[in-house]
């Protein structure tokens, strides 16, 4: 997977892995590779990957979702750590990872819900292809689902999250946090934007919905 470098953030980081000043040449990243496209790096990722329940009481393990077949990808990278030859506030923020050197890392975004009277339920972030454009959505499943539902994704009008965002805009970010499906009640976060229009021309909030939708 080519992973293009960070354009935002700190501003060490991004100099660090584009090579430019005070970072040029030899100083920068030397797993980056510069060309006409932009500066990147290229990363070996699992072909298969999943989301799997595991029921503690029978021991049965099963997935839900996989990317032989609806998604293309769990795994979300950042481009984090310290930079060789800085250290703790020489930049306008703390490094993740203290001590760590710089590098691209993964996470993956999964929340599960299974409280109370509620069924088991999960819900996840993924990326699909959608005529060759990369969509990322977060999506749920619970018991009874063959496959998972869509909750939402960033094909989707801005106002299908908040009705007081512009009228053209999409929803261009979303996240999902581990602690953000308790019960039937769902809390994501999303930014939506106008292509081609600064940030002051969209919006971004928290949001929560209830799923099982059928039990708002």
């Amino acid at each position: 997977m080519r992973l293009y470098c960070p354009d935002e953030g700190n501003k060490d980081r991004i100099a660090y892995c584009n090579h430019t000043e005070p970072f040029a040449g030899a100083n920068g990243d030397p797993n980056t590779t510069c060309d006409d496209t932009g500066c990147y790096q290229e990363l070996l990722v699992p072909v298969y990957q999943g989301i799997f329940i595991h029921n503690i009481d029978s021991g049965q393990t099963f997935p839900i979702a996989k990317t032989s077949e609806d998604f293309f990808n769990f795994l979300f990278w950042n481009y984090s750590g310290r930079v060789p030859g800085t250290g703790e506030g020489s930049g306008e923020e703390e490094y993740e990872g203290d001590g760590e050197a710089i590098r691209w890392r993964s996470s993956a975004f999964v929340a599960v819900s299974g409280m109370g009277d509620s069924p088991s339920a999960t819900a996840f972030q993924a990326v699909k292809y959608d005529d060759r454009r990369e969509v990322v959505g977060i999506y749920a499943w619970w018991q009874g689902l063959i496959k998972p539902v869509t909750v939402l994704d960033t094909t989707m009008a801005g106002q299908d999250v908040d009705s007081n965002a512009p009228s053209d805009s999409t929803i261009t970010e979303l996240g999902l946090e581990r602690d953000g499906f308790r019960g039937n009640h769902l809390v994501i976060s999303a930014r939506m934007g106008i292509e081609g229009e600064g940030e002051d021309e969209g919006m971004a909030g928290i949001y929560m919905t209830t799923v099982p939708p059928n039990q708002q």
